[in-house]
Protein backbone atom coordinates (compact mmCIF):
# COMPACT_ATOMS: atom_id res chain seq x y z
CA UNK A 1 0.00 0.00 0.00
CA UNK A 2 0.84 3.51 -0.59
CA UNK A 3 0.26 6.37 1.70
CA UNK A 4 -0.52 9.35 0.06
CA UNK A 5 -1.74 12.65 2.18
CA UNK A 6 -4.95 14.55 1.17
CA UNK A 7 -4.75 18.07 3.28
CA UNK A 8 -8.10 20.34 2.08
CA UNK A 9 -8.08 22.11 4.73
CA UNK A 10 -4.15 24.49 3.33
CA UNK A 11 -1.48 24.56 4.89
CA UNK A 12 0.95 21.85 5.31
CA UNK A 13 0.32 18.54 5.62
CA UNK A 14 2.28 15.70 7.91
CA UNK A 15 4.61 13.61 5.71
CA UNK A 16 3.08 10.15 5.20
CA UNK A 17 5.26 8.52 7.60
CA UNK A 18 3.55 10.28 10.60
CA UNK A 19 1.46 7.55 10.69
CA UNK A 20 2.15 4.02 11.70
CA UNK A 21 -0.01 1.32 10.10
CA UNK A 22 -0.44 -2.30 11.33
CA UNK A 23 -1.59 -5.07 10.63
CA UNK A 24 -3.53 -7.72 12.97
CA UNK A 25 -4.41 -11.31 12.39
CA UNK A 26 -8.11 -11.57 13.18
CA UNK A 27 -9.09 -12.21 16.73
CA UNK A 28 -5.87 -11.09 18.59
CA UNK A 29 -4.96 -7.43 19.78
CA UNK A 30 -1.26 -8.05 19.15
CA UNK A 31 0.24 -6.45 15.45
CA UNK A 32 1.79 -8.73 13.42
CA UNK A 33 3.18 -6.09 10.76
CA UNK A 34 3.88 -2.70 11.54
CA UNK A 35 5.58 0.51 10.68
CA UNK A 36 6.04 3.57 8.58
CA UNK A 37 7.52 2.87 5.21
CA UNK A 38 8.85 -0.19 3.33
CA UNK A 39 7.53 -2.45 5.91
CA UNK A 40 7.67 -6.49 4.93
CA UNK A 41 7.02 -9.35 7.01
CA UNK A 42 4.85 -12.64 6.80
CA UNK A 43 1.05 -13.38 6.91
CA UNK A 44 -0.65 -16.40 7.39
CA UNK A 45 -2.42 -17.99 5.00
CA UNK A 46 -6.45 -17.81 5.10
CA UNK A 47 -6.20 -15.42 7.96
CA UNK A 48 -8.00 -12.18 7.78
CA UNK A 49 -6.36 -9.32 9.10
CA UNK A 50 -7.37 -5.98 9.62
CA UNK A 51 -5.51 -3.07 8.91
CA UNK A 52 -5.11 0.72 11.94
CA UNK A 53 -3.13 3.43 11.77
CA UNK A 54 -2.21 6.09 14.49
CA UNK A 55 -3.99 9.10 14.62
CA UNK A 56 -2.25 12.42 13.92
CA UNK A 57 -3.66 15.53 14.72
CA UNK A 58 -5.47 17.54 12.60
CA UNK A 59 -6.88 14.60 10.65
CA UNK A 60 -9.41 12.08 10.65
Amino acid sequence: MVKDVDNPYGGPAPEPTAWTLSAYPQGSTERSISGTTGVTGEVTPDVSYSLGETAVAGFV
